[in-house]
C-alpha cells in the first residue's frame, strides 16, 4: 500500500511520460485502478475467511466438543459406576483448550466482521486501501492464527479443510 502511491511522484511521472511509455491520464489510470484491486482483492479474501469460519470451522469444531464432552461424561459415569479411577485429563484438558480458542475465535471474528464493515467508511481509495492493509489485513491474520491452532487440536475427521500435511504431501 506503501507503494501505490510514489507511482504518482514527480520524478516517477516524468519518466514515464518522457519516453512514451504512459501518458500522465494513464499513469492516473493505473494507479486508482491498482489502488480498487487491492480493496477488492482484500474484501473478498476477507469475506471469504469470514464464510468459511462461520459456515464450516465453528460448526465442525462445536461438533468436536461435542463428542469430547460426551466421552468425558461416559468416561466419568463410568468411573462413578465402576468405583475405579479413570482418568480424564485428556479429554478434560483438550476440550478446555479447544473451547478457549472457540472463544477466542468467535471474539475475533466478530471483531474481523467490523472491521470489514467500518472499511465502507474511508472515503478516498488510498485511505481505504490502508485501512484494509492496516487494520482488516491485521485481523485477518489474527483470526488465522486462532483457526491454525484449532485445526492442530482438532481430530482429523471433523474439519473441514485439507490439513497442511495432506496438501504438502498429497502430490
Amino acid at each position: 500500500v506503501e507503494a501505490f502511491p510514489r507511482t504518482l511522484d514527480k520524478k516517477n511521472v516524468d519518466v514515464l511520460v518522457k519516453h512514451r511509455v504512459y501518458a500522465e491520464t494513464e499513469i492516473h489510470s493505473r494507479y486508482e485502478i491498482s489502488l480498487e484491486n487491492y480493496i477488492k482483492t482484500l474484501h473478498i479474501e476477507a469475506l471469504t475467511l469470514i464464510d468459511m469460519v462461520k459456515q464450516d470451522i465453528i460448526p465442525a469444531i462445536l461438533d468436536y466438543q461435542s463428542d469430547l464432552a460426551e466421552v468425558l461424561s461416559k468416561k466419568t459415569k463410568i468411573a462413578a459406576k465402576l468405583e475405579a479411577d479413570f482418568s480424564t485429563a485428556l479429554e478434560s484438558k483438550l476440550l478446555s483448550n479447544i473451547s478457549r480458542l472457540a472463544e477466542c475465535l468467535y471474539s475475533n471474528l466478530e471483531s474481523f466482521e467490523d472491521a470489514v464493515m467500518q472499511a465502507k467508511e474511508n472515503p478516498d481509495p488510498l485511505s481505504t486501501a490502508k485501512y484494509y492493509r492496516e487494520k482488516v489485513f491485521m485481523d485477518m491474520v489474527t483470526l488465522r492464527g486462532v483457526v491454525d491452532e484449532l485445526e492442530a487440536l482438532t481430530a482429523k475427521k471433523y474439519w473441514p479443510y485439507p490439513i497442511y500435511a495432506e496438501m504438502l504431501y498429497s502430490v
